[in-house]
């Protein structure tokens, strides 16, 4: 049964990342993988509230220089990114912290799952507040919309297949080490592919201008 703090047999350095036993003592003085703490440190550093940009212009723009093709598409894309970004809010932390054994590691997800889940979400809704005359037009209809839907369960499922398997281990019931480890892989991979492919198209087709401008 995982506990919230136990004293471990093994040095921290000696632990595997995932699968081995769980984080004690949180020590940053000494660590298996420094780098993972130095892009903890990174990242901790690009920290900022969404309400700290002015989206006053940005909210004219939209309404008077794009066209109504370009705020379909800039509408489409925040509804998909909202939604993925849904899961990555909580991925994270439900999947990976159950079976994390560095301290520095799991430092580093608790960031992770900190940014998306309290800027990132947030600042789609910042955007969606200053840009829209009614939010709810843009987050009630999401759900509606059977490609946006698809793409969330594409990746969900894997999420979902290791959550499974987490809770299985930690209510003691015998599972296929060979088979979490695989679980582990691909939620690893649907991560890369969540952070890799789907923003990354959504990014790419809001930064065409011209598809925007009228």
């Amino acid at each position: 049964m995982k506990s919230i703090y136990k004293a471990q047999k093994k040095t921290h350095v000696d632990q595997k990342i995932f699968f081995d036993e769980d984080v004690d003592i949180q020590r940053f003085d000494v660590m298996k993988y420094p780098k993972v703490d130095r892009m903890n440190k990174t990242h901790i550093g690009f920290s900022w509230v969404p309400e700290e940009i002015d989206l006053t212009k940005d909210s004219m723009d939209f309404r008077t220089q794009v066209s109504e093709a370009g705020q379909h598409i800039f509408t489409s894309n925040l509804k998909r990114q909202i939604m993925l970004d849904s899961i990555q809010g909580r991925g994270p932390a439900l999947t990976l912290l159950p079976i994390v054994s560095l301290p520095e590691v799991e430092s580093f997800i608790n960031t992770w799952n900190y940014f998306e889940g309290s800027i990132h979400s947030r600042s789609y809704s910042h955007i969606i507040r200053n840009i829209y005359n009614d939010p709810s037009e843009v987050f009630d209809t999401m759900k509606d919309d059977s490609n946006i839907n698809f793409a969330a369960a594409e990746i969900a499922k894997y999420y979902d297949d290791l959550i499974e398997k987490n809770a299985q281990l930690m209510s003691g019931m015998k599972v296929n080490t060979y088979d979490h480890k695989a679980s582990l892989w691909k939620c690893l991979h649907a991560i890369n592919a969540l952070e890799g492919l789907r923003f990354y198209v959504s990014f790419a087709s809001n930064e065409n201008e011209g598809a925007f401008v009228a």
